[in-house]
């Protein structure tokens, strides 16, 4: 079961609050939260909001199934871009430089299954490993191969054959020549 929240325009830049969601990807959300208070970025105050917003959210979405924030952890947390605030600011002799407020969306998504979100990946290369066995891809692989090879192999013996041609015409050339002067 997942539950999910969303920040919206806060007044950071996507670029800041990306270094603290980096630290707290695919962890428990109590632990997440623990981190969060201790980290002496401004960012943290906005994303450990969302964290609890989103654990709060699973609590109270699914009472029948008793859920505990301790059994909860981040499935996926991003940051988006909100809307540019564009200001200026003077600047000497009457100029005026554009400075950019920059806005951003945080959507965290918590679960209590850790499994579900290995079931894609495991899948994928599931499917690899049976068609390896079967020893399909080593067929495709081996025609790609063959085609690749075939190809470069005639147009070069092409121009080959050709700049040999023109060399055997040139040597001849001017062995007629040496002939003819004696």
């Amino acid at each position: 079961m997942e539950a999910k929240a969303v920040e919206k325009y806060i007044r950071v830049s996507p670029r800041k609050i990306k270094y603290v969601i980096d630290i707290i990807k695919n962890k428990p959300v109590e632990q997440a939260v623990e981190i969060l208070s201790l980290t002496p970025r401004g960012a943290a105050v906005h994303i450990r909001k969302a964290v609890q917003s989103a654990a709060a959210n699973a609590m109270e979405n699914f009472k029948e199934y008793k859920i505990s924030e301790e059994d909860l952890f981040i499935k996926e947390i991003f940051v988006t871009d909100g809307p540019t605030l564009k200001r200026f600011k003077p600047r000497a002799r009457g100029r005026a430089d554009r400075v950019l407020k920059r806005t951003s969306h945080i959507t965290v998504c918590v679960s209590d299954d850790k499994n579900n979100q290995y079931k894609k990946t495991d899948s994928k290369v599931q499917a690899k490993s049976k068609e390896k066995a079967a020893g399909i891809i080593d067929k495709k692989a081996d025609s790609q191969i063959k085609e690749q090879i075939k190809k470069p192999v005639t147009a070069a013996g092409k121009a080959n054959s050709k700049t040999k041609n023109r060399a055997d015409s040139k040597s001849q050339s001017q062995v007629s020549k040496k002939e003819a002067k004696n």
